[in-house]
């Protein structure tokens, strides 16, 4: 648990950790924009971190709230043109399944801003994770999902005043 403290430190000196009561998943909570510090954490030499989600929001884990709240999302976020799939991963009996999340939320998409789904090669993955009576949305583009490079030694992985993280070479 210590180690994404330990990447994130440099940037954020109030950041932490804590578990969920789901094993092995943990919550960290940052002044660090979401998908930057997913890059730095990414980037880091780490024995146990597996998976990576940077939430856009997080929301009250109902079936109409996150259907509510992943349409208002997109739309802010301007979709418009591009492909969708959804995967849901629900830890915890609030919702009955996560087919269920994905088909849902996949409908009101194609319905509510005419997306259309490609499952296999989306351009845009609404990643839903689901913990008890919580729901965390993602909107993840092409880019957000690229594996990240890692660096040795970490102090290598610098931000600069805008926010924008880089390697230094």
């Amino acid at each position: 648990m210590e180690e994404i403290p330990d990447c994130l430190y440099r940037f954020d000196e109030n950041v932490r950790v804590e578990a969920a009561p789901f094993k092995g998943v943990l919550k960290v909570y940052t002044s660090i924009p979401s998908r930057e510090a997913a890059r730095i954490i990414a980037s880091c030499w780490t024995s146990h971190v597996v998976r990576i989600v940077p939430l856009d929001i997080v929301v009250e884990a109902s079936l109409p709230r996150i259907v509510e709240e992943v349409v208002k999302l997109a739309r802010e976020k301007r979709l418009s043109k591009e492909t969708v799939a959804v995967k849901c991963t629900r830890r915890g009996g609030r919702l009955r399944s996560s087919k269920e999340v994905e088909e849902e939320v996949g409908a009101a998409l194609k319905n509510s801003l005419r997306l259309k789904v490609n499952l296999s090669n989306p351009d845009v993955l609404v990643r839903i994770e689901v913990l008890g009576d919580e729901a965390g949305i993602a909107l993840l583009s092409r880019e957000d999902l690229k594996p990240p490079r890692r660096v040795w030694p970490p102090y290598l992985y610098q931000v600069d005043e805008g926010g924008q993280g880089g390697y230094a070479e």
